[in-house]
């Protein structure tokens, strides 16, 4: 039986295992290994040596490759980091308005630039003068006056606010085509 031919090809190694014999590793096959071992072919593949395992490296990236790869990945490295950086700082600007809108905060509004206005004026109606003659609100009553007034034959009369008091007159000819204006006054 088999595995009576086993049993005598075995022995016990003392540590709880067995090895082969002498007689088993003298009688066995290639008697100690061999170097004319021939592999036909490997998953279809023919292979004749050794090197025909080794990996095609031909395709992979030099060190001078890899290199310039490290130093743009340091570029975007440093630009996502000014980025996240800029992100961070606006953050601290915006604050939730309390219906889901974004607005500037306290701090924002206090720090934020401010325009000069130095040399600036504000606009005065009763004592900004329009080309050295009249006030802007000589000019707006004067307006008004003239949309309010009375027509005449040939001319206006410019009234005051009070509808009665003449203003001054606006006459009209016809055979020279000329405007006469008199006695427009605030």
């Amino acid at each position: 039986m088999v595995t009576d031919k086993l049993d005598t090809a075995l022995e016990d190694d003392g540590a709880d295992g067995y090895q082969y014999t002498e007689l088993a590793l003298e009688n066995g096959p290639g008697g100690g290994g061999s170097t004319d071992v021939n592999v036909v072919n490997v998953n279809g593949v023919a292979v004749t040596s050794i090197d025909d395992f080794k990996a095609d490296t031909s395709n992979l990236a030099t060190s001078t490759e890899v290199s310039d790869l490290d130093t743009k990945i340091d570029v975007v490295d440093t630009v996502v980091d000014n980025i996240y950086v800029d992100t961070q700082r606006v953050d601290g600007l915006l604050e939730d308005d309390g219906s889901g809108n974004d607005r500037l905060t306290e701090k924002a509004l206090e720090e934020g630039p401010v325009a000069d206005t130095t040399g600036l004026s504000t606009f005065d109606p009763d004592s900004d003068v329009l080309e050295n003659s009249k006030t802007f609100s000589q000019i707006f009553r004067g307006i008004k006056a003239f949309l309010m007034g009375n027509t005449t034959n040939g001319g206006l009369t410019v009234l005051a606010d009070d509808g009665t008091t003449t203003r001054g007159t606006i006459t009209i000819s016809d055979s020279n085509r000329t405007i006469n204006i008199s006695n427009l006054d605030d």
